[in-house]
This record gives C-alpha cells, structure tokens and sequence, in this order.
C-alpha cells in the first residue's frame, strides 16, 4: 500500500504532501480488512449459488420422479375403473350389481387413500432433498464466517 502513495506522490512532483505514518496504517488496514471482508463475501456467494443450482437439480429430479408416480397410480387406477366395468357388466343380477357397486367404492376409498398418503411422503421427501443443499450451504457459509 505504500507504493500507491508512493505513485501518487510521483505523479504529483509539485504538492509536497506526506501523509504521518499512523494515518497511512490505518489506511492499509482498512484497505486489507476489505479485501478480506469481501473475499468472504465472495465465497459466501460462490457457495450460496452452488447450492441452489444443486437444489433445483435435485428439484427436477424429484419431480420427475413424483410426476412417474402419478402416472403409475393413473394407469392403476384406470385399470381398475375397466376391471370394474367389466365385472359389473357381468353381474347376473340387481343384488349382485349392487353389491360390486358397493366394494368398488370401499377399494376406490382405501385406494384413495393410500394414494394420497404415498403421494403425500414422496411430495414430503422431494422438498426436503430439494432443500438440503441449500441448508448445507448456509451451515457451511455461516461456518466460514463465523
């Protein structure tokens, strides 16, 4: 640093100026504590944004993963809903259309749900993996910091 006053006082041949050696260490301590500072605050960043690109990856993922099992469950569900179609078209009589008419709904409510609450977790465990390197990143920033 004290070749910069040294340059600026070159530049200058005609002011005489000189700057006490006590102001002039205050002035590079302060230049080095920000440059310090911000080379914290650049790292800080630097892993701020390498976690939230690893969270919507693991986002993305997740829902792909959720949308598949959405689809799965459709395809099940709509297999049933034809298993039942047929199975009422061969009922013989009233009570037996009735009493297929009654499991049906007693599965549709169990499969429900059931559904619900797979689909509920998965939901649940998407969002916590989406978010966990963003926490990583803010336990490691907050740790370099402190």
């Amino acid at each position: 640093m004290t070749d910069s006053f040294s340059t600026a006082a070159a530049a200058f041949p005609g002011l005489s100026f000189q700057v006490p050696e006590t102001f002039r260490s205050i002035a590079e301590n302060g230049v080095a504590q920000a440059r310090a500072g911000y080379a914290m605050l650049r790292e800080a960043a630097e892993t701020g944004n390498e976690a939230i690109e690893e969270a919507l990856e693991t986002a993305t993922r997740g829902a792909g993963t959720y949308a598949e099992r959405v689809l799965e469950l459709s395809r099940a569900n709509t297999q049933a809903a034809l298993d039942f179609s047929v199975a009422l078209m061969g009922a013989g009589s009233l009570s037996e259309a009735f009493e297929l008419l009654g499991g049906q709904a007693r599965s549709q409510i169990e499969t429900f749900v059931a559904q619900s609450k797979e689909l509920a977790e998965l939901g649940h465990q998407v969002a916590t993996d989406a978010f966990a390197p963003i926490r990583d990143g803010a336990s490691r920033a907050l740790a370099s910091v402190s």
